[in-house]
This record gives structure tokens, C-alpha cells and sequence, in this order.
């Protein structure tokens, strides 16, 4: 599994560029971020908003 983070950077009052990371997921951290309590604190922080 794969984490892909991408994002404009600026600095300075101009664009500075489109940046963009691949980041590996240990298979110890995909259990937890795809696990049940992730899942349920997900839900619970998209259902306060708006």
C-alpha cells in the first residue's frame, strides 16, 4: 500500500510548484489505519463538520 500526498507550495507571494510524495504503509500501520476504530473515528469527525 501506497500513502500519495500531493500539494501546491508556495512561497513568497508565487507558486513555487506542485509537489508530490509516495510514501510506503508498513503493513503494521495498515492494519490500524484501516481497522474499525479508524473507520468509526472517521465517520464521527465528518458527521460534527458543516
Amino acid at each position: 500500500m501506497l500513502l500519495i500526498a500531493e500539494a501546491f507550495a508556495l512561497g513568497n507571494s508565487k507558486t513555487d510548484g506542485f509537489k508530490s510524495r509516495v510514501i510506503p504503509v508498513p503493513k503494521a500501520v495498515r492494519k490500524t489505519m484501516l481497522g474499525s476504530e479508524a473507520v468509526e473515528l472517521a465517520a464521527g469527525m465528518s458527521s460534527t463538520r458543516g
